[in-house]
């Protein structure tokens, strides 16, 4: 059977693409943006398409199909306005906002066309916030007066291979004789069982709609302990032949809440690489709670230029990308060093034979633990209380870890101390720190927390973040990246537009292969019923 198929909302085709990938036919593509049917048609050409305000359309002009896929506009139901959910409703003094209100009008247009298109199943795709809307419950009977059935889903786009971490309801409306089996199953390694699993959506209190982790969580089937998926790290859309270049390099100074941003990333991660809210309107409350590593999803894309990648020092980007996190390790060569090049590192051996090298010399033999470390200076420039790697470093024993003490003085200048001396006075002024460990698997901490246990030998290294912030590469995700964080294919975007209705083209779309599971469920039931 060959189901066919209307794209309401079609923008771009995302939702499209996930049809025709699960074996239906697109008939008919309708969005009121002329660029977005144009990018449409260019990939459909054989379906027919509409450049219309859908409010205003007369649903009659249409060709009868077997499913309707519709995407309003999510814009006033959402936190990507940068407006808490709870402010976006306007009280009895604000004048009305036709804007706003066009955007919520939009979900009537699915029970208008379903009243005149009789189809046999519906999907509305939209963000969480749009089951808070104050005529839900009014939207939902009038479906259910036409005589359909429907099931709310919660979805996160990256538990599909997307890699990004996306939040979506998809509402599934099918009339009666048809049942879609919409349990969906996931295949997870359990602690508990010690071993390769099934899991399912598992709701908190009583919920039945929400966000991943907030709301709901995936649950071994054999023994309900909480699991997590393989999910696709935002490492894989990075463009790693791109330049990242240095904060503190810039003609143009980071925004202070861009800056607050990294300094909460650096908190977090320090010394991975890591994604955060560079532009644009990110809702957030805590400076850097929107920075993930790069062996996670990237967060959810919006329709303005928003994510952005920072380097730390430290790291090695490879010239071609030849490792997914951008940086090399230890067990492989070095890249070329220029007799430019003032940020060398030090390659030491964290065993009873600590001996430090120059990064210009070959690295030490390589076991099967992780033995070898690097001892990176924040800057470039080297004062009498500092040296460069070059140099000999101070004394070493045979059993002691070596770090340094760093710190930014009120002239500016870097200023570093070994932690075999005491630490230089450290005032409360115009620094933000971390203390960073140097044992196992540990992660740095604020200064405002406690010392974490403190071992027979130095193990602690102070970090000036604020001064980590102007030496760490930064640069926006290009549109390129962003659609392939949308699951895009290559190239499915025209480049020949500007970035920002390249990255609004991409952002606004569904990701293709939450489609194509949903509509492929749904082709399934269509072929029981017939």
């Amino acid at each position: 059977m060959t189901a066919t198929v209307t794209d309401l909302f079609c923008g771009a085709g995302g939702s499209s693409l996930g049809a025709e990938a699960a074996g239906m036919q697109l008939v008919m593509a309708a969005n009121h943006w002329q660029l977005a049917i144009d990018v449409h048609q260019h990939h459909f050409p054989d379906a027919a398409h509409d450049v219309a305000d859908i409010s205003q359309a007369d649903p009659r002009r249409y060709p009868v199909t077997d499913v309707l896929l519709a995407s309003p506009e999510c814009t006033n139901h959402s936190q990507a306005r940068g407006v808490s959910r709870r402010r976006q409703d306007p009280t009895l003094w604000d004048a009305p906002d036709p804007a706003a209100e066009r955007s919520r009008a939009t979900m009537w247009d699915v029970p208008r066309f379903a009243e005149q298109i009789r189809y046999s199943a519906i999907v509305v795709e939209n963000v969480v916030e749009a089951t808070k809307w104050a005529l839900w419950p009014a939207w939902w009977q009038a479906m259910e007066l036409l005589g359909y059935r429907g099931t709310v889903l919660s979805h996160n786009s990256m538990h599909h291979g997307v890699p990004q971490s996306r939040d979506r309801i998809y509402v599934v409306w099918v009339r009666d004789g048809i049942n879609v089996d919409l349990e969906m199953e996931v295949p997870v390694w359990c602690g508990r069982c010690d071993g390769q699993r099934v899991a399912r959506q598992a709701w908190k209190n009583g919920r039945s709609v929400g966000r991943y982790r907030q709301q709901w969580v995936w649950a071994c089937t054999t023994c309900a302990a909480v699991c997590e998926p393989a999910t696709e790290p935002a490492a894989s859309i990075i463009d790693w032949d791109l330049a990242c270049p240095r904060i503190g390099d810039r003609k143009r100074p980071l925004a202070v809440k861009t800056r607050a941003r990294v300094a909460g990333g650096l908190e977090k991660y320090y010394p991975e690489l890591f994604v955060t809210v560079g532009a644009g309107n990110g809702y957030e409350t805590t400076p850097g709670n929107r920075a993930r590593t790069l062996d996670q999803p990237l967060p959810v894309q919006t329709t303005t230029p928003q994510h952005a990648l920072t380097v730390p020092p430290g790291f090695l980007v490879p010239p071609h990308g030849q490792r997914r996190r951008g940086a090399r390790g230890l067990d492989e060569p070095y890249p070329t060093v220029c007799a430019s090049d003032d940020r060398q590192a030090l390659v030491i051996a964290n065993n009873a034979n600590n001996v430090a090298r120059s990064v210009g010399e070959p690295l030490a033999t390589a076991t099967t633990g992780n033995r070898h470390g690097l001892v990176v200076p924040a800057g470039g420039s080297w004062n009498d209380d500092a040296r460069p790697t070059d140099e000999p470093l101070r004394t070493v024993t045979s059993r002691e870890a070596y770090g340094l003490l760093m710190r930014n003085n009120s002239g500016g200048a870097e200023m570093v101390t070994p932690l075999d001396e005491p630490a230089r006075t450290v005032t409360t002024k115009g620094h933000q720190s971390l203390l960073m460990p140097y044992y196992g698997r540990s992660l740095p901490q604020p200064v405002d927390v406690p010392v974490p246990t403190v071992p027979t030998r130095d193990r602690f290294a102070l970090i000036d973040v604020e001064q980590l912030v102007d030496d760490c590469g930064f640069r926006m995700l290009e549109p390129h990246e962003i659609a392939a964080a949308m699951a895009f294919p290559t190239g499915y975007i025209p480049g020949r537009y500007s970035k920002k209705d390249q990255v609004k083209l991409a952002g606004n779309a569904v990701t293709p292969p939450v489609m194509a599971w949903l509509t492929g469920r749904i082709l399934q039931a269509l072929e029981m019923a017939a």
